[in-house]
């Protein structure tokens, strides 16, 4: 069974992009590898603009040369339901100011400066239920 979240993005002033990710979505997972890997703006428009996701990795794509692909997926990329699997309809949302993010079992969300989920902070939490410092 999956732990299912969603990952959302402050884009512009009154906008959010929001994508569905299918796997790993507790915090020792889609959390952490946000906080190591996402945790600038930029970063993180640039995962969610790719849409759904089936799981997360450190990277968004493979180094060149390297075929990366839903059955084939290269160890620690991000497998998009779109782009690696040919799926349609797995565009980010956008939604407006007084829009609910999905509602999944996690839903995190970068404000431009940080990292939340279910609105406390994320790296926070991560700490105090893991016991990890560095995250």
């Amino acid at each position: 069974m999956s732990t299912r979240s969603s990952i959302t993005v402050r884009s512009k002033d009154n906008e959010r992009l929001s994508a569905y990710c299918h796997h790993d979505g507790y915090l020792e997972g889609v959390g952490e590898t946000l906080l190591k890997n996402y945790n600038s703006k930029e970063k993180a428009l640039e995962l969610v603009k790719l849409g759904d996701m089936s799981s997360l990795g450190e990277q968004i794509a493979s180094k060149e040369g390297q075929q990366h692909s839903f059955d084939n997926a290269d160890e620690g990329v991000t497998v998009y339901y779109g782009r690696d699997r040919g799926e349609t309809g797995t565009e980010p949302r956008v939604l407006k100011e007084t829009e609910e993010i999905d509602s999944q079992q996690f839903n995190y969300y970068h404000d431009g400066i940080r990292w939340t989920v279910g609105g406390k902070d994320l790296k926070s939490l991560l700490e105090k239920y893991t016991n990890k410092q560095e995250v």
